[in-house]
């Protein structure tokens, strides 16, 4: 029995790495060594948002394919496949267009989904994940950006909020049955971020490691080259008094 269950650990323990691993790949999409550390960390979290969205949206193209509503579906499958084209310009290395588009996308997604379900399925309370998000990708100096990023859906919330309380698409589903599928987007959203937490975590506890090693070696030929130092010192100090008339090494 024990043996059973450490082996359902083992298996899990090693798609949770495989999981890690892909997302490690993706993560890294357009980033470059030339590129400064900040700018390699605001594309990896680009590329991080994308694939956290494709991966929400995934499921509830089947859903609202099994539910009937094709529309709906598309709509969903439309979203991933903008998400998508957002890696891939990441990855061609036009990551300012990338972060753009994320907002724009991420704010058109929200706002048909919303027009299209009505304003009580809720759909509308993701734009402030997007406001947030401005604080993510933008750095503190990109000001206009994160106006850019932050009033795109400011002013998407407030157009829902006033104007849109009605759906415009006509469909079989209940707002009680959209909100449950809202709470299954945000479960999903938790689950997926938790494993890009754990993939920075991960790589964080790398990054120290190894300079934690460096440090040791830059420690170690620092006091290497110092008793060498010392060493040739005295060796030139000893042929130098070799060298002087006089002296007990050169009567």
């Amino acid at each position: 029995m024990n043996l059973t269950n450490s082996s359902k650990l083992t298996s899990l323990q090693g798609l949770i790495q495989l999981l890690i691993d892909y997302l490690q790949e993706i993560a890294n999409l357009g980033t470059d060594t030339n590129y400064s550390e900040e700018l390699n960390k605001k594309i990896r979290l680009t590329n991080q948002v994308c694939v956290t969205i494709i991966f929400i949206c995934f499921p509830f193209v089947l859903i609202y394919n099994k539910l009937g509503l094709i529309i709906i579906s598309s709509a969903w499958l439309l979203v991933i496949l903008l998400f998508v084209g957002l890696l891939v310009i990441n990855y061609f290395g036009f990551y300012n267009l990338s972060r753009y588009g994320l907002v724009a996308f991420g704010n058109l997604s929200i706002i048909c989904f919303s027009i299209f379900l009505g304003e009580p399925a809720g759909k509308h309370h993701f734009l402030y994940a997007g406001i947030a998000g401005a604080f993510i990708i933008f750095s503190k100096n990109e000001i206009w950006a994160k106006i850019y990023a932050i009033g795109l859906p400011t002013m998407s919330l407030l157009l829902i909020e006033t104007t849109f309380t009605e759906p415009l698409l006509v469909n079989s589903l209940s707002i009680d049955t959209i909100q449950t599928l809202n709470v299954l987007n945000i479960i999903f959203a938790i689950v997926f971020i938790t494993l890009n937490q754990y993939y920075l975590y991960r790589e964080n506890a790398i990054s120290t490691e190894r300079m934690q090693k460096a440090n040791q070696q830059y420690e170690q030929l620092t006091k290497e080259l110092e008793t060498r130092v010392e060493e040739r010192t005295a060796e030139l100090r000893e042929a130098c008094r070799s060298n002087i008339p006089g002296s007990p090494s050169n009567p």
